[in-house]
């Protein structure tokens, strides 16, 4: 029988505030704590040599649910692990997420990481990684997707800097059409930001793939999975109405953090930071942001127009949906010509 509990405490790994397990976010700064943080493609996740143990029966080269069978490991969150996988039916390369053997018989994060599944699975897009299957193999479970071969946006920007102009314009609206197409189904990312956008593969012809739909959020859904007065999300790219409360979260939440990570991807740093995550949570709240063409000369007029319109601090004053977002970028794109590579 699942227990009904998570552990009593667990310590915020941004600003080291002891609080509940229970919570999704960290009371005293809002960062997500590790028991229900799964996204694993962030550049800021742990080496290799110090993630956990697999799960029981899971590891390299066995089998998961007499299809899958594992290859290497590809990344660990704070809840779950990633492999990548052949299907034997298919003998096409997947990913499989299985979650951690710690939270196999807590109840809520069982509860999350099947929303996780089931919402994902729903959205048809081909910019958003798609959810193939779910394993239940004794305690095991796994959610298993296509696998995008390639990095991520986040650790794009890491190694390369600041994209070319006109590949940042087709990449946005490749994840504006991908957001678009949650926001027609009443899902709300929550945590959209350079390590959930993918590639499919290497090189500038890379498609793009918004993965790690762990926080999102169902606007007709009357399950409630977040405590009130919460946050959720990641501070650098959360909204400021997020900052106050995931509760507040709709579709111009998803705009605010798609023009943060636009920001980011073309001047290679984010608009707001500092030392503690409720610095930076502060700033989204109270501080205009900066023009990114300030940042970076030769940056479009009408894209630093596009990105601070989506950074308004008042939902009502942002684009008010992914396809107003989207028809403005296309619309720059036409007349948008080859940029080289800026380095700062």
């Amino acid at each position: 029988m699942l227990q009904t509990t998570l552990p009593a405490t667990v310590r915020c790994p941004y600003c080291g505030w002891a609080g509940a397990a229970a919570a999704e976010a960290c009371s005293h700064c809002g960062g997500n704590l590790p028991a229900f943080d799964s996204t694993l493609h962030s550049y800021e996740r742990t080496a290799g040599k110090d993630w956990p143990r697999p799960p029981t029966g899971i590891r390299q080269g066995g089998t998961l649910g007499g299809r899958y069978r594992l290859g290497p490991m590809l990344g660990c969150g704070g809840a779950a692990m990633v492999f990548e996988a052949l299907d034997m039916t298919t003998r096409r390369g997947v990913a499989a997420k299985v979650l951690l053997a710690k939270y196999t018989r807590v109840d809520e994060a069982v509860r999350r990481f099947r929303r996780e599944a089931d919402v994902q699975a729903k959205l048809h897009h081909p910019s958003i990684l798609a959810v193939l299957d779910f394993v239940t193999e004794g305690d095991n479970l796994a959610i298993v997707s296509e696998l995008a071969r390639g990095p991520s946006l986040a650790q794009r920007i890491d190694s390369e800097g600041a994209l070319p102009v006109d590949g940042a314009v087709r990449l946005f609206l490749e994840v504006v059409g991908a957001l678009d197409t949650a926001h027609a189904l009443d899902v709300v990312h929550r945590d959209l930001k350079p390590s959930n956008i993918l590639f499919d593969r290497f090189g500038p012809s890379g498609c793009a793939k918004v993965a790690d739909f762990g926080l999102a959020k169902v606007l007709s859904s009357t399950e409630k999975l977040t405590h009130t007065g919460t946050q959720m999300g990641t501070p650098w790219y959360m909204a400021p109405e997020q900052c106050r409360s995931a509760r507040r979260a709709d579709a111009r939440t998803d705009i605010y953090s798609l023009g943060v990570t636009m920001f980011h991807a073309l001047t290679g740093r984010v608009p707001f930071d500092g030392k503690q995550p409720w610095e930076v949570a502060d700033a989204h709240q109270r501080t205009p942001p900066p023009d990114p063409s300030r940042i970076r000369p030769g940056i479009p007029p009408l894209l630093s127009a596009i990105v601070l319109q989506c950074l308004a601090k008042d939902p009502s004053d942002r684009f008010q949906s992914a396809s107003a977002v989207r028809q403005a970028l296309h619309a720059l794109s036409r007349t948008c010509p080859p940029t080289p590579r800026w380095n700062r």
